[in-house]
């Protein structure tokens, strides 16, 4: 966390202040799973992740397979989230198709 000091006109102190960009982030958590166990290069590049723009966390959920991912969604799209972590070769598993809706049954589509 960055810091600036400023007077503190009370105790004639400096006292830290936050800076503003910190108070405009919208931090999301999100949860990914894996399509197939993770290597020793997965590893190093999910340490890489922590320098990519708006990512904040990516760990490895071992008992799930699965990639923990908190990120800015005020600087990137789950989209974008998905596409950053399969540029750097995470085996992230294809997000699920949407579902068609259900089918009617045969007496109420006849009625």
């Amino acid at each position: 966390m960055a810091w600036h000091a400023a007077p503190n006109p009370l105790a004639g102190q400096a006292r830290p202040l936050k800076l503003a960009i910190l108070n405009a982030m919208t931090k999301v958590q999100l949860t990914l799973p894996l399509s197939r166990t993770l290597t020793d290069a997965d590893f190093v590049s999910i340490s890489r992740m922590h320098s990519v723009y708006g990512f904040m966390a990516v760990r490895f959920k071992p008992a799930s397979n699965e990639l923990f991912i908190e990120y800015d969604a005020s600087r990137l799209t789950s989209k974008e989230v998905r596409a950053s972590l399969e540029e750097h070769g995470l085996p992230v598993a294809a997000p699920p198709s949407p579902q068609a809706p259900p089918s009617r049954p045969a007496d109420i589509a006849a009625g």
